[in-house]
């Protein structure tokens, strides 16, 4: 998986009524998965986690596809709330 740093423009998302806890919920869900639910299967509680297929988590520019949902409960692009760049794996 990529490492990426996200720089979110705070004005521009918070005229669209989007946090930034929204955008790194989002982002986090796509790419390390989201957990949602659970299922029963006897005594055992099987997670469901919600994130990209395997192809689109190695794709950075993937992240720039999301949107995220405002205030209004409208979709954002995500695009439009941020820049996003690939880091080297050593960046902390």
């Amino acid at each position: 998986m990529p490492n990426l740093r996200i720089n979110i423009d705070q004005d521009r998302a918070n005229s669209l009524g989007i946090g930034n806890n929204q955008i790194g919920q989002v982002s986090q869900a796509a790419f390390s998965g989201l957990k949602v639910t659970e299922l029963r299967e006897g005594d055992r509680l099987i997670p469901v986690v919600i994130r990209l297929r395997v192809e689109d988590r190695n794709q950075a520019e993937k992240i720039r596809t999301l949107y995220v949902q405002n205030v209004s409960r409208k979709q954002i692009p995500q695009a439009s709330t941020m820049q996003v760049s690939p880091t080297s794996s050593t960046a902390s």
